[in-house]
């Protein structure tokens, strides 16, 4: 029998919509946070902060190559602030926000 989040067609769009949060992502699938642990892992192959982060640091990404301003970008992906923004995005990406940008136009 399919689970609720079987019913969902795009994860990410949801995700993305839902501002990258796993509780408001958790109400939309007509699910709580703990049903979505158990749920999600089998749709994603990871628990759902560990999804939610990496979609949103590819969203990050995508806008850092684009060119927009860091202060732009920590806004898009969900951050109030720019400093917790680049803690956040070096911690996952092992490069801050600027040096990703860089590396990325030489390209």
């Amino acid at each position: 029998m399919p689970s609720r989040i079987d019913l969902i067609g795009d994860l990410e769009k949801l995700a993305r919509k839902e501002g990258f949060r796993v509780k408001n992502f958790a109400e939309k699938c007509n699910l709580c946070s703990r049903q979505l642990e158990r749920r999600l892992p089998d749709k994603v192959a990871a628990k759902p902060r560990v999804w939610m982060d990496r979609l949103k640091l590819r969203s990050a990404k995508d806008l850092l190559a684009k060119g927009e301003l860091i202060k732009e970008v920590a806004v898009a992906v969900g951050f109030r602030h720019v400093r917790h923004f680049s803690r956040w995005f070096k911690r996952l990406s092992g490069k801050t926000p600027s040096q990703f940008r860089s590396s990325s136009r030489a390209r």
